[in-house]
C-alpha cells in the first residue's frame, strides 16, 4: 500500500465520520427544538390559565366553594354512616 492510498483511505474514513457527526447534530437540533416548542406551549397554557383566573375570579371562588361544600357533605355522610352523628 502506498502513502497515497493510505491518505486516500484516511480521508474517506474522516469524511464518513464527519458526515455521521453532522447527521447526529441535525437530529439533536430537531429534538431540542421540539422540546423547546413543547416547553413554550406549556408556558403559554399556564399563562392563559392564570389570565383566566385573574380576569374571572368569581369562577375560582365558585369552584373552591363547591369543593368545600362537597367535602363537608362527604364528611357529614361518613359521620352519619358511622353512627357518630346523633339524629334528632
Amino acid at each position: 500500500m502506498s502513502l497515497q492510498d493510505i491518505f486516500y483511505l484516511m480521508s474517506i474514513i474522516t469524511m464518513s465520520l464527519i458526515t455521521l457527526l453532522l447527521v447526529v447534530v441535525a437530529i439533536l437540533a430537531f429534538y431540542l427544538r421540539s422540546k423547546i416548542v413543547s416547553f413554550i406551549k406549556l408556558g403559554e397554557k399556564r399563562l392563559d390559565e392564570a389570565k383566566e383566573v385573574i380576569t374571572h375570579p368569581q369562577k375560582l371562588a365558585s369552584t373552591v366553594g363547591e369543593a368545600l361544600i362537597d367535602t363537608a357533605i362527604n364528611q357529614v355522610s361518613k359521620m352519619a354512616h358511622k353512627g357518630s352523628l346523633k339524629r334528632t
